[in-house]
């Protein structure tokens, strides 16, 4: 076994100092006694009901905590005893002053400070050996609580085994595993990435309970301080393939239950703290500023619950509800988190500490300003809805990396309509079960396309993705949704070319497929769905208790079809059907183009032509017609030369153009055109007439009319001239924008900035 040193360090250089004025009124963690004399009579009834039905309840020996084996054993279950027992006993001796409940929980706090360790005896035989994990996390956290709610039940000489027990076995094993140079074993980025968070947070609770008698606590908090800011800014390791743990815009990568878990937990410790320092200023973490908008954007409200992407190791009723609660409690509002808060409650059970906290929200409206789109590039995530009604149509796009928590799903989406989830991710199962590395982190188990049945490496779950998939472009406004996902580089030993787009206009989704493979073979497009399906060559119709969707292939308008067995979300040893739409590829290169028509639909979709150099769709929607052209010259096939083509008469160089246009109209012209909308393109004209022009190439929404509103994307600023008629205020994405107008060429020439 190898020797640790826990002496205390000298203070960490650039860590902010813990200041010496905490309070030292007990409890003084989550709660205080003026907190509790606030509580009503019926809110305190549910609180002492819980905490009598503890009172005959047995501690568990620790001969049954080590039943199992493996890194966590089943401490898992002693863990949480401790954890419930702390909140409720704790709680009901301050209301009552029953000493019952004091006595019950001073017991259960010496016989688990008796044990030997706090984690699974199989991380003895790591090497090196480990002595802190996911359970040690869960006792530091139940056992603080206990010890913080009996403080002034115990004398000193009762106190100070319990202090020694939360010290040895909680807080300097996890913080020598973690933090402390002497020992430490990892790095911010070792285990999962949620791991740190939770361990390290919950050894920072244990930490504060012991503030003022242990004189270690206050090195320990300033480097679990300055641990977290590393933490929250970690950018990731090139050299061994792991990811940045948060994309700006708030999203963790690990999943939404695992954000939830991460962020939870950091959060429990952050309140504690609040409360023990309450006139130090804790850092702002920018992460924290947005995460409540990365948890809103992935849910799916329904008229009788939700619904959440289940991406990666995720479930579809997974929520972000406990991280919401303490993000405000900590002084992080947000308009919208009444809202969350009443759509996600069904599915959480109160927890007793839920009294306690001040400033939760009451059920509230969703802000009419809340966009309706996400889009996480760094982790690879994007979303999209028509609407924030319940039932609505929700699209969830993923290619990132795969590892750990991450699957190889580069590439693959769901699709929410009516309520009910129809294309779905087959999610996961429990890590001790075979099938969960052969099935559920695999490509097959996603709505991807395989080749040769083979999709990304299966070690890329264990290493990493080298070449992790990502989402280069996205853009929703003017009634156009547009995201492509880039899957080449998880899928490199297959393809040098592995591009899907999603277009979404009026009531149909677009998704085109741009495939170059290093040799001819099978394609095969996979759709994982819920409920039942009516498959043909031409696609399929699924229905999940009344709610419909339509898959119809426009390009090839035929493929094989099979149905194969997969896994149920949760349920490995429930088999589900999918199906696998197949192309045997005359070409190495080859496009596929199909629709998503969630029904009832007034829409209407067809192939119009497919020459060499370009295919061509109509969508019918309403009293409007949109021609959809997807450019083959713009597919990398021209060195050399730009992607020009002439397209029924337009000339540009786009990848993909759609002219909308009423249906009455006969044809599209600059007179006709309501809408443009253009990916990867640096002109557009017919004849000599210039609807939009910019050197660099740009994702582009565009409705000419005597006030232009144009919705761009672009990877570096540009200057961008659009069509019109007159000077006029121009309004780009969803901004009144300053441009100059040109009598001459009749167009306005405004500047418009990279995305950020």
């Amino acid at each position: 076994m190898r020797r640790r040193s826990f002496l205390l360090a000298p203070p960490l250089a650039g860590a902010a100092a813990t200041s010496t004025a905490w309070v030292a009124a007990r409890p003084r963690l989550y709660y205080s006694i003026a907190d509790l004399a606030r509580l009503s009579a019926a809110q305190r009834a549910p609180v002492i009901e819980s905490a009598r039905r503890f009172l005959n309840e047995a501690v568990i020996p620790e001969d049954v905590a080590e039943r199992g084996g493996g890194q966590h054993a089943n401490y898992g279950a002693p863990a949480r005893q401790l954890e419930e027992m702390a909140v409720s006993l704790g709680l009901a001796w301050h209301l009552t002053a029953e000493k019952q409940f004091a006595a019950k929980l001073a017991a259960a706090l010496l016989a688990y400070s008796q044990y030997q360790r706090w984690y699974g005896q199989g991380l003895d035989s790591r090497v090196p050996p480990w002595r802190s994990e996911l359970n040690t996390a869960r006792f530091c956290f139940g056992f603080a609580l206990g010890y913080d709610a009996l403080h002034s039940y115990l004398n000193s000489g009762q106190r100070k085994p319990l202090a020694a027990g939360l010290a040895r076995l909680g807080i300097e094993n996890t913080l020598a595993d973690w933090i402390l140079p002497e020992a430490r074993i990892h790095a911010l980025d070792s285990m999962g990435h949620n791991w740190w968070s939770v361990c390290v947070a919950m050894a920072g609770v244990a930490a504060l309970a012991l503030l003022g008698e242990d004189s270690r606590a206050p090195e320990w908090l300033a480097r679990i301080q300055s641990g977290f800011e590393a933490w929250f800014g970690y950018q990731g390791n090139v050299l061994q393939n792991k990811p940045a743990n948060f994309d700006p815009h708030g999203a963790f990568y690990e999943s939404i239950s695992y954000s939830n878990y991460a962020l939870s937990s950091y959060l429990r410790y952050r309140l504690a703290y609040q409360r023990v320092f309450p006139t130090q200023k804790l850092p702002r973490l920018a992460p924290l500023e947005r995460t409540l908008d990365y948890f809103l954007q992935t849910l799916y409200p329904t008229a009788g619950g939700f619904f959440t992407p289940p991406i990666g190791d995720g479930h579809s009723h997974d929520s972000g509800a406990e991280t919401i609660r303490l993000l405000v409690e900590c002084g992080f509002p947000h308009p919208a988190a009444g809202y969350y808060l009443s759509k996600t409650s069904s599915n959480r059970r109160p927890q007793p500490l839920d009294l306690l906290l001040r400033k939760t929200p009451a059920p509230a409206p969703l802000p009419a300003s809340t966009p309706l789109s996400s889009y996480y590039p760094t982790i690879g995530w994007a979303t999209l809805r028509d609407s924030w009604r319940d039932n609505a149509t929700f699209l969830a796009i993923k290619s990132g990396t795969a590892w750990n928590h991450a699957h190889a799903d580069a590439g693959s989406f769901v699709l929410f309509h009516a309520g009910q989830p129809l294309f779905i991710d087959s999610s996961s199962c429990g890590y001790d079960n075979p099938a969960y590395t052969s099935y559920y982190t695999e490509s097959r188990a996603h709505n991807v396309i395989l080749f040769n049945g083979q999709g990304q490496p299966a070690e890329d779950h264990v290493r990493g993705s080298k070449f992790p998939g990502a989402l280069p472009s996205f853009l929703d406004g003017l009634g156009v949704k547009y995201v492509y996902a880039d899957s080449t580089g998880p899928t490199a030993r297959f393809f040098t070319r592995n591009y899907r787009h999603w277009l979404w206009i009026g009531g149909v989704i677009l998704v085109i497929d741009d495939l170059l493979a290093y040799e001819r073979g099978r394609l095969d497009w996979l759709l994982h769905y819920a409920g039942q399906a009516q498959a043909s060559p031409t696609g399929a119709v699924i229905t999940n208790q009344g709610a419909q969707a339509e898959l119809r292939f426009l390009y090839p308008p035929k493929l094989d079809f099979r149905e194969e067995q997969g896994l149920a979300e949760s349920k490995p040893n429930e088999k589900i059907p999918y199906l696998a739409f197949s192309l045997e590829s005359q070409r190495r290169d080859q496009k596929i183009v199909a629709a998503l028509i969630p029904q009832p639909s007034d829409t209407t979709v067809e192939l119009l032509s497919a020459p060499a150099d370009h295919i061509a769709i109509r969508i019918r929607h309403g009293q409007e017609l949109t021609d959809v052209y997807l450019n083959c010259n713009a597919d990398g096939r021209r060195m050399h030369v730009n992607t020009n083509n002439i397209l029924n008469g337009w000339d540009t160089d786009a990848y993909l153009l759609a002219l909308t246009r009423p249906a009455t109209a006969a044809g599209a012209t600059p007179a006709t055109v309501t809408r443009y909308f253009a990916a990867c393109a640096s002109y557009l004209r017919q004849g000599e007439r210039v609807v939009f022009s910019s050197l660099a190439k740009v994702d582009l929404a565009f409705t000419p009319g005597p006030a232009p509103h144009a919705a761009v994307f672009t990877r570096q600023p540009v200057e961008l001239e659009l069509m019109a008629a007159a000077a006029a205020p121009c309004t780009l994405n969803g901004k009144e924008t300053p441009a100059r107008f040109d009598p001459r060429r009749r167009l306005l020439s405004l500047s418009v900035k990279a995305a950020g």
